[in-house]
């Protein structure tokens, strides 16, 4: 029976690509389950199954066997019930920033929902410092403004859950570390479900509530889930501080590397 705070959860989930010559197997026996405004982190080596799982959770892939339930009922296709933020921005190029944000409210509301949520778009746009940048179009804008508006995008239309694809991935490590310090005070001024996919050990650390880690591919499935315990609001310097940040990255890594370590052998 599921939990009464839980949004999300992934039941004995399987997923094989069907090939000429033999099915290949992306992940395997994936039991997860996220609780209301938890912010789960899905860490594990290329080719793990990482972003079958993502997409799984969209709505984009069915299951070969298993479940995958929102509120306890099966997910069948995509909706507007879990909002993504890709790793590459799919902004309009010909709409400016409000005209994206407005654009997505009118795509799930109708015109009628676009004129009742117009404050809705000023409201997101202050939420994530872009106001000043409504009239500016993408072109005029650098990577982790476009990033922002992804980000504010998906908040808008109020998702059940969050899907996070690797979405600092593209960008410098200057403004990664930037939009992880705004990710953390989002989080403390609107709280969502979220499940994100990263390769960044110490990103799954400082933003998500738990890490959860793959095994290799194919067909990796969830080997550890750690509990985080850096109590929010949290601040970079004070987590990356704290002498079990060091001790949980550290177990983080050996667990990748071990596994990197299986396939080159396997």
């Amino acid at each position: 029976m599921i939990a009464a705070t839980t949004v999300l959860e992934l039941r004995g989930v399987e997923k094989r690509y069907p090939r000429k010559g033999g099915d290949v197997l992306a992940c395997s026996g994936i039991d997860l389950a996220v609780a209301e405004n938890e912010f789960v982190s899905l860490i594990g080596p290329s080719g793990c199954g990482k972003s079958t799982v993502l997409s799984l959770v969209a709505g984009l892939l069915a299951p070969t066997s298993g479940s995958v339930l929102l509120d306890g009922k099966p997910i069948d296709g995509p909706g507007p019930d879990r909002g993504v933020v890709f790793q590459q921005y799919a902004l309009l190029p010909w709409m400016t920033v409000r005209e994206n944000l407005a654009f997505a409210v009118e795509s799930v509301r109708g015109k009628s929902g676009l004129a009742a949520n117009a404050s809705d778009v000023d409201g997101v746009l202050d939420l994530v410092h872009l106001t000043a940048a409504a009239a500016r179009y993408p072109r005029e804008l650098s990577g982790g403004m476009k990033q922002r508006v992804g980000l504010a995008r998906a908040l808008l239309v109020r998702p059940r859950v969050l899907l996070l694809d690797e979405p600092f991935g593209a960008l410098d490590a200057l403004t990664r570390a930037y939009l992880q310090n705004e990710m953390l005070d989002l989080w403390e001024h609107r709280p969502t479900t979220a499940l994100m996919i990263t390769h960044d050990i110490e990103e799954a650390l400082l933003l998500s509530d738990r890490v959860a880690m793959m095994t290799r591919g194919p067909g990796g499935t969830i080997a550890r889930v750690i509990d985080v315990p850096f109590a929010r609001p949290r601040h970079r310097d004070a987590v990356m501080a704290d002498p079990r940040f060091a001790r949980l990255a550290a177990e983080s890594l050996e667990h990748l590397t071990r596994e990197l370590d299986l396939a080159r052998s396997a």
